[in-house]
């Protein structure tokens, strides 16, 4: 796994990112949108009439910021100094600040923290989770998404691009991160169906997708993917603990 890249090399790569980036949504981020969006709606919050504190850590050039604004006020955090800059620019109605989020502190504290593909590219993990637990309010919300350690190889496998730094977890190491300060509402994988090697040549046929479609039975393919931890990414939804 692709490691030993310092921070200074990691905030290079993201100024250089995030500037020319598209700035619409592809298909992965859009899929971890609608589970994040999930986990906001089980929350059962009428958010037209209570404006939640939201905090959107390694928000990168802002584009789930933007979203979350729909339901709180929301504040972007980032260690490149260039998203941050052009999120303010797009969004001049959403707060975005320049920090690492290791060391990021501030006298708010959040409903919500959520914090999308970011815990893979942090190598200290538990300054991670200080950091969300110090921002975050007692009874708060934390929603991440972060790669399954699980389906690594076949990622690499793909020629797909590696940041600076790579380091996944499996679903026992988060659930192991968590288990002190927070209660688990849900905790499972997603994005299935990405990969077309060894066992996925069946699971993920596109005449198996077909016939489970068309005999309504879909609902069960999906389950087995999800008992089984299949997903390439993971999504974990807890409460801080009073």
């Amino acid at each position: 796994m692709k490691q030993s890249k310092s921070l200074n090399d990691q905030q290079e790569y993201y100024d250089r990112r995030w500037v020319t980036e598209s700035p619409f949504m592809n298909r992965l981020e859009l899929m971890r949108l609608i589970e994040i969006l999930r986990c906001l709606e089980s929350m059962e919050v009428n958010f037209a009439k209570r404006r939640l504190k939201i905090c959107d850590l390694g928000c990168g050039r802002g584009l789930l910021a933007s979203h979350l604004a729909s339901f709180g006020d929301t504040l972007g955090v980032d260690l490149s100094a260039s998203a941050v800059a052009e999120a303010s620019k797009k969004w001049p109605h959403i707060e975005f600040r320049q920090a690492n989020v290791i060391e990021f502190d501030t006298e708010q504290a959040f409903d919500v923290v959520v914090s999308s593909e970011v815990l893979e590219h942090v190598p200290d993990k538990e300054g991670f989770f200080r950091t969300v637990s110090r921002i975050l309010k007692p009874g708060g919300h934390v929603i991440l998404t972060t790669p399954n350690l699980d389906l690594y190889d076949r990622y690499i496998a793909t020629d797909a691009e590696l940041q600076p730094i790579e380091q996944w977890l499996s679903l026992k190491d988060l659930r192991a991160y968590v288990a002190e300060d927070y209660i688990t509402i849900r905790h499972e994988t997603f994005t299935f169906d990405v990969f077309y090697s060894g066992f996925f040549r069946l699971l993920s046929a596109p005449k198996l997708i077909r016939l489970c479609r068309v005999s309504r039975l879909e609902w069960l393919r999906q389950m087995f993917l999800r008992k089984f931890d299949l997903g390439l990414h993971q999504i974990y939804h807890g409460v801080k603990k009073g």
